[in-house]
Formats: structure tokens, sequence, C-alpha cells
């Protein structure tokens, strides 16, 4: 009867570790995301002041990637929602 009640617990905290260990990545993902959006902004911004045609043309990659990165970011919240909404049944 112990050995049942502790390996219930042990399967409960590994449970909850694996669940916070779960969310730390899935934050620490997010905060990388968001830098980089920052980083691309912040460098068109950058390049709009000077406006020659090679910078036009960099302002034009940088909001491409700034898109894609903004998509991906929207598929993985779409995806963890998903993982982490469990119905009430």
């Amino acid at each position: 009867m112990a050995w049942t009640l502790l390996i219930k617990a042990l399967i409960e905290a590994t449970t909850e570790y694996l669940k916070l260990r779960y969310k730390t990545v899935y934050l620490d993902v997010f905060h990388k995301s968001y830098d980089k959006q920052d980083e691309y902004i912040k460098e068109v911004e950058k390049l709009r002041v000077n406006r020659t045609p090679a910078d036009l043309e960099r302002i034009s990659v940088l909001m491409q990637r700034l898109q894609q990165e903004r998509a991906r970011l929207d598929d993985l919240s779409a995806l963890i929602t998903q993982t982490t909404i469990k119905p009430n049944n």
C-alpha cells in the first residue's frame, strides 16, 4: 500500500515538473521571437532614414522575415493552446 502511494506521488511530481518545464521552454521561445521581431523593426526604422535602393530592398527582406516570424509565433501559440486545453469530461 505504501509503495503504491509513493509511486503515485512520484508520477504526479514528475508530471507537474514536466508541465513546468514545458511552460518554461514555451516562454523562452516566445521571448526569443519577440526579441527577433524587435530587432527587425529597429533595423527597418534605421534603413527608412536613408531610403537608398539597397536600403529599400533590405527593408523588403526584413518585412518578409518579420511576417514569417509572426506567423511562426502564431502557429506555435495555436499548437500550445490545442495541447494545453483539455475537454471537461
